[in-house]
């Protein structure tokens, strides 16, 4: 999904439910973005995030070969190049948590 197509869902789930809650969130990925949108379908409440975020050119692993060291990994993020994906969440009536929906 790009960026258009996200808007243009956007606006169909305001023009069809109520929405509860739109924004944005950061991430610890620098220059990385999470655009979100929560609406009441029915009974059940939703949740679509839109991840922006910089492509992984690369992955270190620095560790040590002696017993209980511990492994620290480092990616290296492209300055112009974006990945961007979406995610669909259903909230869960047992526990009040966010359950992923796997769309295909």
């Amino acid at each position: 999904m790009n960026e258009s197509k996200w808007l243009n869902f956007v606006q169909m789930i305001k023009d069809k439910f109520a929405v509860q809650a739109e924004g944005q969130e950061t991430t610890d990925i620098p220059g990385a973005v999470v655009k979100f949108i929560e609406w009441k379908n029915g009974d059940k409440e939703m949740r679509a995030e839109f991840h922006i975020k910089p492509k992984v050119l690369d992955k270190k692993t620095f560790y040590s070969r002696r017993i209980g060291s511990g492994v620290k990994e480092e990616y290296i993020y492209a300055a112009d190049e974006k990945v961007e994906f979406a995610k669909f969440f259903e909230k869960s009536t047992l526990n009040d948590e966010w359950q992923e929906i796997n769309i295909v």
